[in-house]
């Protein structure tokens, strides 16, 4: 079962705008992997896989998708 994550009013309206948004796009063609980035620069919500290579930067980045 998730665990619910409760955010600001604010931080929450804009990551719903900013989820409206997104479009693929020539630079960015895979909606998951902008939907990731909008997510995380947003809502501060990350794959967990995220938060262990912050902690150990030598493990090998992965792709969001």
């Amino acid at each position: 079962m998730a665990t619910n994550r409760y955010l600001p009013e604010d931080r929450y309206d804009a990551l719903i705008e900013a989820l409206l948004q997104v479009r693929p796009t020539i630079m960015q063609p895979d909606l998951k992997s902008a939907f990731v980035e909008v997510l995380g620069e947003v809502g501060g919500i990350w794959p967990a896989f995220c938060r262990d290579e912050a902690e150990n930067p030598h493990l090998r980045r992965r792709n969001f998708v």
